[in-house]
């Protein structure tokens, strides 16, 4: 059975690393939270296309980046609004969703820090093609698209940043296209946490709820936890925390590139 996903819109809190008097994006009118971890720190480091910018545009970005927490299940923004923002996800899971015509909309790719999303809107105005969705808490920092376009040194050097970005993007959404192929629920699985382990760097995978993992393999959440036991029986798995498992040798795939 395909299952769709009913994540709600929850609440995103605005971190300001500028001055006050600038508006949020997303997440507008949130509490202002203090401030925290430095880029240096971040757990998108190395990944983040921001990075790539030179001194002086890093010195002028500061002024107009913004960080939010987002809530599980927060809506980072919706399908057709139009895109202001470049978001950049700093810490957490981002499940990706898309809808047709009057379809219901359904998660299509669960990614990972250092997602850059948005991108387009760097070069001409457009709307969102999918919906952004937090599962559990996550941070996610943002820029004005308009400040990128207007100042032309910082977006000529994350224009090129953004290749590399997008094509991990696209790279990353092809592999969850042949997960959802996959006709063995238990197969699906094991390439599913395969993927979620290149995603997070790591063999020991933090998994989203059965919910979130039942729709984007389009069976029930009740299947995937049979399937999982099963796994961990096979000492295919191993439980080594409330939502966490570590890989067994047969499942651990290369974490060096994310293919």
């Amino acid at each position: 059975m395909r299952a769709g996903t009913e994540l709600q819109r929850g609440k995103m809190t605005a971190t300001r690393h500028g001055p006050p008097g600038e508006g949020c994006g997303a997440g507008d009118g949130g509490a202002l939270a203090p401030p925290v971890q430095k880029c240096v720190h971040c757990h998108a480091q190395g990944r983040c296309v921001l990075e790539s910018l030179s001194a002086q545009s890093r010195a002028a970005l500061k002024f107009h980046l913004r960080e939010s927490a987002v809530e599980d299940g927060g809506m980072i923004f919706q399908q057709d609004e139009p895109v202001h923002r470049l978001h950049v996800v700093k810490s957490g899971a981002i499940l990706v969703c898309h809808r047709m015509a009057e379809s219901p909309s359904l998660p299509i790719g669960l990614f990972g820090p250092g997602t850059a999303l948005g991108k387009l809107a760097l070069f001409a105005e457009h709307a969102h093609v999918f919906s952004a969705v937090s599962v559990g808490s996550s941070r996610i920092c943002s820029v004005s698209t308009q400040v990128l376009r207007t100042q032309p040194q910082m977006q000529r050097e994350i224009t090129q940043a953004l290749g590399d970005s997008h094509l991990q993007f696209q790279r990353e959404m092809a592999h969850w296209s042949i997960i959802a192929r996959i006709t063995n629920l238990e197969d699906q699985l094991a390439q599913a946490l395969q993927q979620l382990a290149r995603i997070q760097g790591s063999c020991q995978v933090q998994l989203p709820p059965h919910k979130v993992l039942a729709a984007l393999l389009g069976t029930t959440r009740e299947s995937v936890a049979r399937s999982l036991a099963r796994m961990r029986a096979r000492q295919e798995l191993e439980k080594v925390g409330r939502q966490q498992v570590r890989l067994g040798a047969r499942l651990q795939p290369p974490l060096a590139v994310a293919e």
